[in-house]
């Protein structure tokens, strides 16, 4: 009876060391770096507006830099509708926008690099 006894433990070992071991390495595993997203924009996607705001900002998950930021409107006509280069602060990126665009359908555009130095782009 000793011996089924012994051989009744070791199963029962063996059946809990592998469910043990998973998750304490779920457990003490660092988190994967996510990719960047946007979180909000002003104006908002498909926004329409009487007049063309002075600025474009983006909201993003993660703080930028401003080397890694890059963003573009473009006008109806293709051209860009911007006035001078992309700002940074935290989180916001900021394009001023030219006042003497014309009236119709923008894109705006972006791509930047996340915390784990991905590119991430949209539009």
């Amino acid at each position: 009876m000793y011996v089924t006894d012994r051989r009744a433990v070791r199963t029962a070992a063996r059946a809990l060391v592998l469910p043990i071991a998973l998750a304490a390495l779920a457990v003490a595993a660092p988190r994967a770096a996510a990719h960047t997203e946007l979180d909000r924009s002003s104006p908002g996607a498909n926004a329409e507006l009487a007049g063309l705001p002075p600025r474009v900002t983006l909201t993003f998950s993660d703080a930028m830099t401003e080397e890694y930021a890059k963003v573009a409107v473009t006008s109806p006509d293709g051209k860009s509708a911007a006035s001078g280069e992309p700002r940074v602060s935290g989180k916001t990126v900021t394009l001023a926008l030219a006042p003497t665009s014309r009236a119709g359908r923008y894109m705006v555009g972006y791509r930047i690099v996340s915390a784990d130095g991905h590119p991430v782009s949209g539009s």
